[in-house]
């Protein structure tokens, strides 16, 4: 470094050889670290100045945690002259030169020799840092001591600067708040799921009472749309689940430390994966149908997997449909929430379009976390695994490299999964009406066995089973006064709330006859009405009977349903039954013509008789089967006579819990499985082997 520097100095003598030396006064800064438990980082000054000793593992990747961690800050100066006038210490953060923070020495601190002065970070408050400390948002920072001196001082070394990081440690996901959710159903929801830790299982029950009115809606596409709309808001399909992220801040030591004023604004990737189904549950032929029908497009879609597909009815493969909803409720970092408004930002990636990031409040009552509204398909059956990333390589504008759909890229990050989210529907029974209170109550949970296997949970919200049911009498007498006059002989006198468990009590046929021949005034006319009305038979009087309880049994139950949402079941033991041991081989009728359910605007409500028979089939085999028909299941083929389409082929299981088929236990087939789980069934095929891709 080239000096110019004028001077006076007295002359020697001309006889003498000493001389006059001139000693300009020279200072600096020759060292400027942090250090704390051992650690350092590492100093740096210009150029020209001198060698420095950096102290050991000195390193340019020194953090601690401020507020909860007191570094020092050393630094050395050399001024044995006193030359040097003002020190400044200035604070830079990433891709800004404008100091954030300065402190000016003052007194001793600006002598020659070793200094320290402890620091936890604080700074100036200010827009990017209302909490007042370095944040992992401007990460890394320059921390630069600036020396000035006497006009005539020669400033070898001027300056020296280090650098300080603050680091992310980890991740933990929670439970969102219920503030956050504006759907009711939402926060229905919401009191009943937990965050699953890693390589545990969530079950997500979907309660959805949404029930057949009538026979065309088996063979449509309503038990479809019906549970799909249910939980629809405008364009996004599923629950709504706020899932947060909390951050953690690395410490010296490389310890976890929380400490939410130094996470700032930061951005967390949001990604899901498929969590594979375990169809070990599932009998044989039930599997094999599965088996080839969840292998749809299983390595095509991104992510991979054989979750429902959008071709089917679910999410998969759709980008559409978005399992982390954008939002941007304009809500600010305060110290309270808006109810209704969901507090974070949230935007969709543009090229990793299964993904989405969310923005972590600087500030307020959410200080250092961040979330998203977790929004799976409401496909019964489908399980996710949620992943947040937060990225070690950020770019100088505060960006990362995470949205990509490359998944290597995402390996450098930080993060943190949950366990299983499974999704579950869930119905209810509401109501449990016994004819009689000696009749064996029926055990839903056993039948509940059954559904599970479609996903479903059947939950017995009835409150136990009900006896007797009063007025029944008088209520069936008041309908059966609508039925013909000569229908009516066939009843039996007495009071049919007492005289029979069962739904109706007749009389044995001879009698009936006896009594016809009586109204119709000759044997001619009561033969001639008998054949017309094709009861001319032990076979058509038996038709007759069956005919007449289908219209005032079932009017006369509807009497007794309540509002509350899901199925009415009404025991009655048998369905029908006359003297002479004559009765209804009728085990259970889910009847879609119950009037109050019928008129109903909505599809809330179903009801079905329980009229049980000497097995087979079983009383669980009845009560599913019944349940069955009223989610939108039509008979199977066969014996009961159902629709080949809407079925496994009979050739590989003809025992459907829908079929009529009682020569070995009946088992819900492949496809009522999907149907029962919310696949669209108009797109799936009998042949298990045409639903592969």
């Amino acid at each position: 470094m080239a000096l110019n520097r004028t001077a006076y100095v007295a002359r020697t003598a001309h006889d003498l050889k000493h001389v006059n030396r001139l000693n300009l006064p020279k200072c600096g800064v020759l060292k400027l670290f942090l250090v704390i438990g051992g650690k350092s980082s590492k100093s740096h000054l210009i150029p020209d100045a001198p060698p420095q000793k950096q102290e050991a593992k000195a390193t340019d990747d020194f953090h601690f945690a401020p507020e909860t961690e007191k570094p020092k800050i050393k630094y050395v100066l050399d001024d044995k002259a006193g030359a040097i006038t003002k020190a400044t210490l200035r604070l830079f953060h990433r891709n800004n030169k404008t100091a954030i923070w300065e402190k000016e020495l003052k007194g001793d601190e600006l002598t020659d020799g070793e200094h320290e002065i402890e620091w936890d970070g604080k700074i100036t408050k200010g827009t990017d840092f209302p909490e007042s400390y370095i944040t992992v948002e401007h990460s890394p920072y320059k921390l630069k001591m600036v020396v000035e001196a006497d006009a005539g001082a020669f400033k070898y070394s001027p300056a020296a600067w280090t650098y300080i990081h603050v680091l992310v440690h980890s991740i933990e996901l929670e439970k969102g708040v219920k503030e956050a959710l504006s759907r009711q159903l939402d926060k229905d929801l919401f009191d009943t799921y937990s965050v699953p830790a890693e390589k545990a299982k969530q079950e997500v029950r979907l309660v959805s009472n949404r029930y057949s009115k009538d026979m065309t809606d088996k063979g449509n596409g309503t038990s479809f749309t019906e549970y799909r709309d249910l939980w629809k808001s405008g364009s996004e399909e599923g629950p709504n689940i706020p899932i947060f992220a909390k951050l953690f801040i690395k410490d010296s030591a490389d310890a976890k430390a929380d400490v939410p004023k130094a996470i700032g604004r930061v951005r967390l990737l949001w990604d899901w994966r498929d969590s594979p189904e375990d169809l070990s549950i599932h009998f044989k032929e039930a599997k094999e149908y599965l088996t080839d029908t969840l292998n749809y497009d299983k390595k095509a879609t991104h992510p991979k997997g054989d979750n429902c597909h959008k071709d089917r009815g679910g999410k998969r493969g759709d980008d559409t449909k978005p399992v982390f909803p954008a939002r941007d409720d304009k809500v600010a970092d305060a110290a309270a929430l808006t109810a209704g408004k969901f507090p974070f930002k949230v935007d969709r990636c543009g090229t990793r379009k299964t993904s989405s990031y969310s923005e972590t409040w600087r500030t307020g009552k959410l200080i250092g976390k961040t979330g998203v509204l977790f929004q799976p398909s409401h496909i019964a059956g489908d399980a996710y695994l949620v992943d947040a990333y937060f990225p070690h390589n950020r770019k100088p504008d505060g960006k990362d490299d995470l949205d990509t759909n490359d998944d290597k890229l995402l390996d450098h990050a930080i993060k943190k999964s949950t366990g299983a989210w499974e999704i579950w529907r869930e119905i209810h029974v509401s109501q449990y009406l016994k004819k009689d209170a000696s009749l064996p109550n029926l055990s839903f949970p056993t039948v509940a066995t059954t559904l599970a296997k479609a996903y479903m949970k059947l939950e017995d919200k009835s409150g136990g089973a009900k006896s007797p049911m009063a007025g029944y009498d008088g209520k069936i007498r008041a309908h059966l006064a609508a039925e013909a006059a000569e229908k009516r002989l066939a009843v039996k006198a007495g009071d049919q709330g007492t005289i029979t468990k069962g739904g109706i009590r007749y009389v044995a046929r001879a009698a009936f006859v006896a009594a016809l021949q009586a109204a119709k005034g000759s044997p001619a006319a009561a033969t001639a009405w008998l054949t017309a009305n094709g009861a001319a038979t032990a076979a058509g009087y038996s038709n007759m009977l069956e005919a007449i309880t289908d219209v005032v049994v079932v009017k006369t139950c509807d009497e007794y349903v309540t509002a509350s949402d899901g199925v009415k079941v009404f025991h009655l033991e048998p369905y029908w039954s006359a003297d002479g041991g004559l009765q209804s081989t009728t085990g259970g009728f889910a009847s879609v013509d119950f009037p109050t359910l019928k008129a109903a605007a909505d599809r809330k409500r179903a009801a079905y008789i329980h009229g049980v028979l000497t097995p087979p089939p079983s009383i669980k085999e009845i009560a599913a089967h019944e349940i069955g028909h009223t989610l939108f299941l039509p008979h199977a083929p066969g014996r009961a006579g159902g629709p080949a389409a809407a079925h496994d082929q009979v050739a590989h299981w003809k025992n459907c819990m829908m079929s009529y088929e009682f020569d070995r236990e009946m088992k819900f087939c492949g496809l009522c499985l999907l149907r029962l789980r919310g696949w669209d069934h108009r797109v799936l095929n009998s042949n298990r082997s045409l639903n592969k891709k």
